[in-house]
Formats: C-alpha cells, sequence, structure tokens
C-alpha cells in the first residue's frame, strides 16, 4: 500500500484516453472567442491594439500599431482620425491617447515589425494626441468593463460611450 503521493505507482493511459485528455485540456484553455474582436462591430468609435514590452517599444518606434493577419476584418474597421489605444498584456497597462493617422489595413508598412521576427500585417499608422502616465487594469476597466468576455480577455472595439 502506499504511504504517500510519491510512492504511488504511476497511472497508464491508453492512446485513446491520453488523446481525449489532451483535447480536453485544448478546449478547457480556449474559452471564449478566437479573435478578441466582434465581427458586428462596424460602428466602433476607437479601438485597442494588444502588444508585449517588446513591440510596445517597436509601436511607438516606428508609429505603426499591427495584429496578426486574422484581425485584418477588426483593424479594416479602424478609420483615421479614430482614438486607439495600445494595451501591454506583459504588464497589463494600457497606453494612449492616440489618433489613427491612416485606416486600417494589410501590409501598410511590410518592414514595421520584420526585426521582432514575427508577422503583424493587420496595420495602422498612429499620432500620438496624450502622452499620458499608463494605466493599469483596475484603472481603465470600469470604462470597458462590458467588454470583457472572460477574466483578463477583451474585446478591442471601443463604443463612443467608452472613447468619450
Amino acid at each position: 500500500v502506499p504511504r504517500n503521493k510519491i510512492d504511488t505507482p504511476p497511472t497508464h493511459h491508453t492512446n485513446r484516453q491520453a488523446s481525449s485528455l489532451a483535447a480536453g485540456a485544448r478546449t478547457m484553455r480556449f474559452q471564449g472567442p478566437r479573435c478578441s474582436f466582434r465581427e458586428d462591430a462596424t460602428d466602433m468609435a476607437g479601438a485597442i491594439f494588444m502588444s508585449n514590452s517588446e513591440t510596445r517599444d517597436h509601436c511607438f518606434n516606428t508609429g505603426v500599431f499591427g495584429l496578426p493577419p486574422e484581425y485584418g476584418p477588426f483593424v479594416a474597421n479602424v478609420k483615421q482620425g479614430m482614438p486607439l489605444f495600445l494595451f501591454d498584456y506583459t504588464f497589463r497597462k494600457l497606453y494612449g491617447v492616440f489618433e489613427a493617422a491612416s485606416d486600417g489595413g494589410m501590409d501598410i508598412s511590410r518592414t514595421a515589425f520584420r526585426s521582432t521576427g514575427r508577422t503583424y500585417p493587420a496595420q495602422v499608422c498612429f499620432n500620438i494626441v496624450w502622452k499620458c502616465r499608463p494605466l493599469t487594469e483596475d484603472e481603465f476597466f470600469p470604462a470597458i468593463e462590458e467588454n470583457y468576455y472572460i477574466s483578463k480577455k477583451f474585446y478591442f472595439d471601443l463604443s463612443y460611450q467608452q472613447v468619450c
């Protein structure tokens, strides 16, 4: 009789059981939509782009926000003059306020993210409107609370009320 967990014999699974367990883990991990935008958000009044600390600095140096190709439909709804924000998911801080200097599109700047080793072809050029202290998630959460679909995950589109 095993005395503790260290002495417990390993559990053996058949290939079918292991495959089923892996599928269940994948399902749990990918709760919510595949992309963080609402396909019916054609009347959005502002947008939040995502970055980590490395791509955030790159955005600021190039004046281009970018997202992976599956975000092309979302970025196509960004229009010149629209208020924009940048969310650094590494530190969970929101930077802004920016303004779209172009309409959103694909591959506006083919070289914008080349040095990061990744491709973010859904792009928009931006200008800095106000260089404010970045807001923590606790500070900006009340303004976009309705955009959260699960904890720590929110839709990127902003309504008129959220940008005013």
